[in-house]
């Protein structure tokens, strides 16, 4: 999906924000397992979801969608490695 099919599709931008929520949540439970794992943006996390959850209205569509392109992909692959790390 390019970023001109997103900004038409209201069902798609509501579900991203919605999986956002949910990922700052979890990212504030994450920083009290891992607190000195210093390579996961928790800040980041926990600060977009905030502000999806009270300023809905200002929240630029461009700006979601290329934190999902640019973000996600290396965030999934840190939060993979943490994963494996800690079932050995």
């Amino acid at each position: 999906m390019d970023l001109r099919q997103f900004e038409k599709d209201s069902l798609v931008q509501d579900a991203c924000l919605m999986q956002f929520q949910h990922l700052g949540e979890t990212a504030n439970k994450l920083k009290s397992n891992f607190p000195t794992e210093n390579s996961l943006p928790y800040r980041e996390m926990v600060g977009f979801r905030n502000f999806i959850a009270h300023d809905y209205v200002g929240i630029e569509l461009s700006d979601v969608y290329e934190t999902i392109i640019r973000d996600l992909p290396p965030l999934k692959t840190k939060l993979e490695e943490l994963v494996r790390e800690n079932r050995a």
